[in-house]
């Protein structure tokens, strides 16, 4: 994610809201801490301000306001979703990101260059050795090769890590192989190396950094192996911004974390494996090529926001494992039209909204034997027109 201008901090917000202002209809300024912005519309004045006093006097949403403790009188559901970025390093500020349509106000951590001063030069490497003193951390890449093979030892020391920025700008490599010591990849390990064709990650790797990869536009596919349970956080995905179309997981994956694949809007070829019980928080979001996915009977819980800004998705069909689905899951996959809501899913509504508000659903169908339609079911479903409640429906929330 690359940080944009003030303005775009405004646009997504009127975005998220709803509002459809044009750019005449209001002046922008910067709170006093700095770290939110306030909102001035002259003429309707809906905006008090960012994270933590929206208000949307246009809708009647005040009640929200006991239950949430906002200021204002008709508050933003929404805004309770993202204050929790409200703080440090993850601050709505005046740098922000709109990139691929997905949500803005996401900042960056510093830009994690490798701190050199402890650093050894062997070979082609720059490496740091750990705490443990008895391994080391590969820190910079200073050779030229176009094939590279990172060593198992340098100097002696088992290599353990590619650090943060290690190859950060090497747009000759067109492979990279790592090691099986390695166990952990760093943030922007190798970001805009736009040469890239072929790499594989090790079975010893556990976790992988923001942005890892971003930038890698040739790097067209991957294979995560099971032991691989971090490589999205709070601020994206390793992969984000990457040209991958094609991800196929070891066999005994259990889970798909919380941003694995955020922003990669390239991916529209991924098997989920039957061993995958779990699909985390914006695992998908963003994933614009994606048109169809299949979804294993194994599967018991869709994380909020998983599949979100999917605008491609056609076909989904939610199998009679999943017990529950967050909220906004399928928000903004407006060619999603129809679902069939099977009898074991129980939650798909929250006090946050629906799991399908703001797509494009039309029509909605229910498994026989379903006897519930659950608090904000289908809460914010502008365009549902056609549903059809079975008889055994005894409660709609």
């Amino acid at each position: 994610m690359k940080p944009k201008k003030l303005l775009a901090l405004f646009l997504a917000a009127a975005q998220i809201a709803g509002l459809g202002l044009s750019a005449a209809a209001y002046s922008i300024g910067e709170s006093s801490d700095g770290t939110t912005a306030e909102y001035d519309l002259a003429e309707n004045d809906f905006l008090s301000g960012w994270a933590g006093e929206i208000d949307r006097s246009a809708e009647d949403l005040s009640e929200y306001e006991e239950e949430y403790g906002f200021a204002e009188d008709s508050p933003d559901e929404y805004d309770e979703e993202y204050t929790e970025y409200d703080e440090e390093p993850y601050g709505f500020d005046a740098e922000t990101d709109e990139s691929d349509g997905l949500d803005a106000g996401f900042i960056l951590p510093e830009d994690e260059e490798p701190d050199l001063t402890n650093a050894v030069e062997s070979g082609d490497y720059q490496y740091t050795v750990n705490s443990d003193e008895a391994s080391a951390t590969i820190s910079k890449y200073i050779g030229q090769d176009t094939y590279v093979s990172v060593p198992a030892v340098i100097d002696g020391y088992p290599v353990t890590g590619i650090g943060n920025n290690a190859f950060k700008g090497c747009t000759g490599i067109l492979e990279i192989v790592v090691p099986d010591s390695v166990t952990s990849i760093g943030n922007y390990a190798f970001y805009n190396c736009n040469g890239l064709t072929e790499f594989t990650i090790p079975s010893s790797v556990t976790s992988i950094g923001l942005d890892a990869f971003w930038g890698c536009t040739s790097l067209t596919s991957i294979v995560i192996p099971r032991t691989l349970t971090s490589y999205g956080t709070a601020s994206g995905s390793a992969f984000e911004g990457s040209g991958l179309t094609t991800v196929r997981f070891e066999d005994g994956t259990t889970a798909i974390p919380n941003y694995a694949f955020y922003g990669c809007a390239y991916l529209n070829d991924i098997e989920i494996l039957s061993s995958v019980t779990t699909i985390g928080n914006r695992a998908f979001q963003g994933c614009t090529s994606l048109r169809s996915i299949d979804i294993p009977g194994s599967v018991t819980s869709i994380g909020s926001n998983a599949f979100k800004n999917c605008t491609n998705i056609t076909a989904f069909t939610v199998p009679s494992s999943v017990t529950s689905i967050g909220y906004d899951a399928f928000s903004g996959c407006t060619s999603l039209t129809s679902i069939v809501i099977p009898r074991t899913l129980t939650s798909y509504g929250t006090s946050n909204g629906s799991a399908f508000e703001g797509s494009g659903l039309t029509t909605v169908r229910f498994e026989d034997g379903t006897t519930t339609i659950p608090n904000y079911a289908f809460f914010g479903c502008a365009y549902l027109n056609d549903i059809e409640i079975p008889s055994t429906i005894t409660t709609i929330g």
